[in-house]
């Protein structure tokens, strides 16, 4: 259907263009409120452009990889818990290595 490098464009065009629809009526104040604050944050994008490597290369390491790093630093913004000191930063981080092993293999 579409060659590499044209699914890549489409889903990153696509992912573009939702992004600045949501950020024009955020602005212009049609979505106040609905959308939280730190959905605009680049923890957000780094997790974004982890799926979309997930979904259009065939190397899927550096997608997981950004995603567990986005959502690593995105935690204290929706629970409110500090990563570090709840105890979760090593145990994320080898299951994040070991589901990119177990990817890297297919």
């Amino acid at each position: 259907m579409y060659k590499k490098g044209k699914k890549s464009n489409l889903v990153f065009g696509l992912f573009l263009i939702l992004v600045g629809v949501a950020l024009l009526l955020s602005n212009i104040n049609i979505l106040p409120g609905i959308l939280p604050a730190y959905l605009f944050s680049w923890k957000t994008l780094l997790i974004a452009l982890g799926v979309i490597f997930v979904i259009t290369e065939k190397e899927k390491t550096s997608g997981i990889v950004l995603i567990a790093v986005g959502f690593y630093f995105l935690i204290p913004d929706i629970w409110n818990i500090n990563p570090r000191e709840a105890g979760l930063f090593w145990p994320v981080l080898f299951m994040v290595v070991g589901l990119s092993i177990l990817l890297s293999r297919r």
